[in-house]
């Protein structure tokens, strides 16, 4: 068996993280224990000695290797079935630790998970840290690739030190548990190279972030994303809400034509009826889709009057009824 170390973290606000280490002991053989009546020349067949009709035809099969015993959990099997990744890269395995099924299997998750929770994801698996803390590298990483206004999380699987973390941003920061038994139950698969079963544990948190209502803004509450959210599945179809800071318009579009083809965009991707989409930087919505007569001007002026949740209540309200 092989021994597995496991250094328990400190509780970061954004943060999470843990350590795993563990060798395979190597067997010395000059150390092994010999019979006192045993010796090397004892020991030794001369070639007439041997029975040749008592040799085995063949050879014990080997032990499968790790690759050859992984599968993929059915959870991910399922997830993935139906989903279209244009080429988007979300494991960054420069070490070749995964097998290629694995690599494929999992990127096409994180594919689905980006898309059916609206967040930016990745798994990054490094041998050098260069001189900073896994905290730091996480998030540095995760920052390049999505900025710093981003919604998602990074797992980084850490062979440098061996405190793996999970770098946590925008609205996964506040509305996922903290991950640390996540990791703790992980470790023990990564140190096996039980990479498949690993990955489940690690990269199924990000489910936690509920569906219909994506605040890439954080304009809301984690309790009012959660009632919204409860008030999207009480319609019993697919409407939708995106809560979004755009940037400015390029030169020639307004703003009004920059909000109806983002979220027409966005509606198809998520394969919703109607989406909402609400720009914190303009203060307008526009609904995609086919809303009911008159509702984008009542989400409006409710948002003007009031507030970005009480419009977005409206919005499922008047879907409701």
């Amino acid at each position: 068996m092989r021994p597995i170390f496991l250094i328990l973290p400190a509780c970061l606000v954004l943060l999470t993280g843990c350590s795993r280490a563990g060798e395979i002991p190597q067997i010395n053989t000059a150390e092994m224990s010999v019979s006192p009546d045993s010796s090397a020349e004892n020991d030794e067949l001369q070639p007439e000695e041997m029975d040749i009709e008592n040799v085995p035809d063949s050879v014990p099969d080997e032990e499968p290797t790790t690759q050859e015993r992984e599968t993929i959990p059915p959870v991910i099997t399922e997830r993935i079935q139906n989903v279209q990744n244009d080429g988007n890269i979300h494991i960054f395995d420069d070490e070749h630790l995964f097998s290629e099924e694995v690599t494929q299997k999992y990127n096409d998750y994180l594919e689905w998970l980006s898309i059916s929770r609206q967040m930016d994801t990745a798994v990054v698996i490094t041998t050098h840290l260069d001189n900073v803390t896994p905290e730091e590298f996480a998030k540095g990483y995760y920052q390049t690739l999505y900025g710093k206004n981003s919604s998602g999380f990074l797992v980084l699987i850490n062979n440098d030190t061996g405190k793996d973390f999970i770098y946590r941003q925008g609205v996964c920061a506040s509305d996922m548990r903290d991950p640390t038994a996540e990791i703790f139950r992980a470790t023990p698969e990564l140190v096996e190279g039980n990479y498949a079963s690993a990955l489940e544990i690690l990269l199924t948190i990000g489910e936690q972030i509920p569906e219909y209502v994506f605040d890439r803004a954080n304009a809301i509450k984690t309790n009012e994303r959660t009632a919204l959210a409860e008030k999207a599945k009480e319609t019993g179809h697919s409407y939708d809400v995106i809560m979004i800071k755009l940037p400015e318009p390029e030169k020639g579009v307004s703003v009004e034509e920059q909000l109806n083809s983002f979220a027409e965009e966005k509606r198809q991707e998520l394969n919703a009826e109607l989406l909402l989409l609400m720009d914190v930087r303009s203060q307008k919505c526009v609904i995609s889709g086919t809303p009911p007569e008159g509702l984008t001007s009542e989400v409006q002026k409710m948002w003007k009057q009031k507030n970005i949740f009480d419009a977005a209540v409206l919005y499922y309200d008047k879907l409701k009824s």
